[in-house]
C-alpha cells in the first residue's frame, strides 16, 4: 500500500495478516529469524512500563487502561510478585 502524501512524500506499508497468508512458510521463518536478531542485537527493541506475574493479571489490565503510559504491559510467567523489567534484566531473570 503506498499513500501519497501532497508534499510529494510517500508512505509504503503493508497489510502484515495479508503478507503471512500469501508468503511461503520459509519466508515467514527467515523474517522472523531476522526480527529476532535485530532484538537480540538491540537494534529492535520495545519500552516496557512493568511486568506483571499472572496471578496479578487484573491489575496488570488496570494499568493498560491508564493513559500516558510508558511502555508495553507484560506478563512474566512463574513469577510470584509484581516486578520492574529493568531489574529483571539486571538480575538475569
Amino acid at each position: 500500500m503506498v499513500v501519497r502524501l501532497p508534499s510529494g512524500l510517500s508512505l509504503h506499508g503493508f497489510w502484515l495478516a495479508n503478507w503471512l497468508r500469501s508468503a511461503p512458510r520459509t519466508a515467514i521463518q527467515e523474517m522472523y529469524q531476522r526480527l529476532g536478531d535485530l532484538v537480540t542485537d538491540g537494534s529492535l527493541s520495545v519500552a516496557v512500563e512493568h511486568v506483571y506475574p499472572l496471578d496479578q493479571f487484573k491489575e496488570a489490565f488496570e494499568q493498560t487502561l491508564k493513559p500516558n503510559r510508558s511502555g508495553k504491559i507484560l506478563f512474566k510467567f512463574g513469577a510470584h510478585n509484581g516486578s520492574d523489567f529493568r531489574s529483571d534484566i539486571d538480575a538475569g531473570a
